[in-house]
């Protein structure tokens, strides 16, 4: 029998939530493909280029130039001329569902269910077709490329009826890679937590040729649980058993494991130009991605 769906993780991400965020988005996105690309071009939607598309009500960021006089006139707001989009592309968001991602209250798996439908809808909005995996040693869901709300449609339904496993599934982006065709570029959303930082599944997905944005979900709870009394902690993806002594030794051990592991998976998204976010979940959904999308605007990787 499958796993009964959480409570709606997507509660909080409603399409007028999700309006807000692209008003907001937009002047990020203005100046630069941010999220597009041009891996593999799409006609019909709006982004750069020379053949008119439609018309859409003026936004702050949008480029003045393309403001529509007669078409204002008419609807008695200002209209933007858009174009077909030249750099559209196919996206997969990729999601990890390994046991990690429960840990405590689920609070893990609920921001990287908010993380990959925002991203989602930010992707659809710019015109890409994007598809969804949700991963853990294996693809376990993969839902085909699509565009529009339709598709979000079926991306949010699919988050919201999926759940991170109770135990066991490490966590392999690397796999993946098998489902893609060449050079789609995906953007993977985990709490990284493996022995190398998932070093190796990153620089597999680039062997791949595909282009790679990471955001890490972390959540201090997990170092925070290293100060409190002594307990056992049994790691559910691997099977093993560690007593944690805030007396001890243990305690500095695993907090320096966990900073070490996040000092690995930076430097190495750095070497390999990987734009990374860590988004830690009291911050929120929204927070993260506009700070994803700031780091794609500087250029920081």
């Amino acid at each position: 029998m499958p796993a009964r769906p959480l409570d709606d993780p997507l509660k909080e991400v409603s399409e007028t939530e999700l309006a807000r965020l692209v008003r907001v988005a937009d002047p990020l996105m203005a100046s630069r493909a941010l999220l597009s690309p041009g891996q593999r071009p799409a006609h019909a939607h709006p982004g750069q280029g020379v053949e008119f598309l439609d018309h859409k009500e003026y936004a702050i960021g949008d480029d003045l130039r393309n403001i529509d006089w007669r078409a204002t006139a008419r609807c008695r707001h200002p209209q933007v001329r858009r174009f077909r989009n030249e750099r559209a592309a196919d996206w997969f968001v990729c999601l990890d569902r390994s046991a990690s991602m429960r840990f405590v209250d689920n609070s893990k798996w609920r921001v990287g269910v908010q993380l990959a439908a925002s991203l989602a809808y930010l992707l659809l909005h710019l015109g890409n077709r994007v598809g969804l995996m949700l991963f853990s040693s294996d693809v376990d869901t993969i839902l085909s490329p699509g565009r529009g709300h339709f598709q979000y449609t079926r991306i949010a339904t699919t988050l919201r009826n999926s759940t991170p496993r109770s135990s066991g599934g490490a966590s392999r982006p690397e796999c993946c890679s098998r489902k893609l065709a060449a050079r789609i570029p995906v953007l993977v959303i985990s709490d990284f937590l493996a022995e190398d930082g998932m070093q190796a599944a990153l620089s597999s997905l680039l062997a791949g040729g595909h282009t790679v944005q990471a955001l890490q979900v972390v959540d201090d709870t997990e170092v925070e649980l290293c100060t409190r009394d002594p307990l056992s902690l049994y790691d559910i993806e691997s099977g093993a058993t560690m007593t944690l002594d805030p007396d001890g030794n243990s305690t500095t051990s695993a907090t320096d494991s966990l900073t070490r592991l996040q000092e690995e998976l930076v430097a190495t998204c750095r070497s390999k130009g990987i734009p990374f976010t860590a988004g830690n979940i009291r911050d929120g959904w929204k927070k993260t991605v506009i700070q994803h999308l700031k780091h794609l605007g500087a250029g920081n990787a």
